[in-house]
């Protein structure tokens, strides 16, 4: 007796024997599910990397007591480019987001 092909169950899903393969337009929308939610994290993370970067260059120029270069910076090309290219990653993960909703506005 094997125990390796038994699907673990904790009375929620159905065992392997008994599932069967999802087809045609259904696994179309699985699959288009699955790619949306992936792009969605793609776009929030690459967006959330921007974002550390442009707060810790900000963060190292800024000194207390008048010495400061944060504000300079900020107004910086590369720290420009860098934040608007945050917003797009961050818009386009919302945009996914609303998609998954399936609604026009997100949930809340």
């Amino acid at each position: 007796m094997t125990t390796a092909s038994k699907a673990a169950s904790n009375g929620n899903a159905a065992s392997d024997a008994t599932k069967k393969r999802v087809k045609g337009m259904a696994r179309v929308k699985e699959g288009e599910t699955w790619r949306t939610a992936s792009v969605m994290h793609d776009a929030a993370y690459e967006g959330e990397l921007l974002c550390r970067e442009i707060y810790n260059a900000i963060y190292e120029a800024y000194q207390p007591g008048g010495d400061s270069t944060a504000a300079d910076l900020a107004a910086s090309p590369d720290i420009r480019a860098k934040a608007e290219e945050a917003v797009y990653c961050l818009n386009a993960a919302i945009g996914f987001l609303v998609a998954l909703t399936g609604s026009a506005e997100p949930p809340f």
